[in-house]
């Protein structure tokens, strides 16, 4: 079976920004939460065993009731380990390849969340706890390019 070893990750982009919009409005509407639209990207190393995902989430369709305009990129890289030890990706690496991204970019979408919150937490509005971000294999792309 193969595993996933998280070996980094880095935000090359944090942008949260209190929404102005929202200020006006907000005796008199209440807080919603944000309309979320995710990009996954991901390339692998097959010398390396490694996958590198670049997962992207930003707020989309904004309204005055949401207090925060988001959009942040984390970048990570996972090495690829087998219980047997085995030196190559195998066919059953490639028949689980597109799951194994998946579990790779639930993992960044959990350190989004943390830094999303992080974030928010002393802005003008309530922290945002983003909501449970679901991702199907089919969400997962084709690999953008081999490393």
């Amino acid at each position: 079976m193969w595993r996933l070893d998280l070996k980094r990750y880095f935000y090359p982009e944090i942008f949260v920004k209190a929404r102005k919009e929202h200020m006006n409005r907000s005796k008199e509407s209440t807080q919603k939460d944000p309309e979320i639209e995710v990009s996954i990207g991901y390339a692998l190393n097959e010398q390396q065993k490694a996958i590198m995902v670049d997962l992207s989430v930003s707020s989309v369709d904004l309204v005055d009731e949401d207090p925060y305009e988001l959009r942040v990129q984390v970048f990570g890289s996972f090495n690829l380990t087998h219980s047997e030890d085995k030196a190559e990706l195998d066919d059953e690496f490639y028949r689980a390849e597109k799951l194994l991204v998946k579990n790779c970019a639930q993992i960044l979408v959990g350190s989004i969340r943390d830094t999303v919150l992080s974030a928010t937490a002393k802005s003008a509005y309530r922290p945002l706890y983003l909501n449970t971000i679901y991702i199907s294999t089919e969400d997962i792309p084709e690999r953008i390019e081999e490393v």
